[in-house]
């Protein structure tokens, strides 16, 4: 990654910058010059990414959080704003598919996936739209699995009901579902 802009006004958090959709966001949003804060659990790749980052001359600061945690992400939020200035921007990655039949899957793994893919979505939100809100203005991006539009159909055809069920209810609120 080269940082194609030296600089721009832009202020980007990123969850689940760890690994995967998460970090080629941070990637291509850094290139930008975009100011981006890096979110992700502990371990999960932060420093790693933010090294390759910081290497090419990007604005990065790492925050080891988990979305389920309303503190942790609040604080993050605030972190980001120290740090480079108003939140303009957010990208929520941070997920996890962990696919099960419905019928043997038990209510703990369940539960997990739900908290992670729904609950996790609503706190960074309203975290962000907090801050956006003091701003006047900003934009918010969830990112969620095509599973979330053809949840009904994998849901009675594969072994996918917990994972279809909750990126169902990210894209649009589980009406594909009824």
């Amino acid at each position: 990654m080269q940082v194609i802009s030296s600089e721009c006004d832009d202020v980007a958090i990123v969850t689940g910058a760890g690994s995967g959709i998460g970090r080629a966001v941070a990637e291509a949003l850094a290139a930008s010059g975009t100011a981006v804060a890096l979110v992700d659990l502990p371990g999960d790749g932060l420093d790693a990414v933010a090294g390759h980052l910081r290497r090419d001359g990007a604005r990065v600061t790492t925050v080891a959080a988990g979305v389920t945690d309303e503190g942790a992400i609040e604080d993050a939020v605030t972190a980001t704003e120290a740090a480079f200035g108003p939140l303009t921007l957010a990208v929520n990655a941070a997920g996890i598919a962990d696919a099960a039949p419905a019928e043997s899957l038990e209510l703990e793994r369940f539960t997990r996936l739900f908290d992670v893919n729904v609950t996790g979505v609503f706190v960074s939100c309203r975290a962000e739209a907090l801050a956006m809100l003091r701003h006047g203005s900003g934009s918010i991006v969830n990112v969620a699995s095509i599973s979330g539009i053809v949840a009904p159909i994998l849901f009675l055809l594969s072994s996918s009901a917990s994972y279809c069920t909750a990126t169902d209810i990210v894209v649009d609120g589980g009406y594909t579902a009824l």
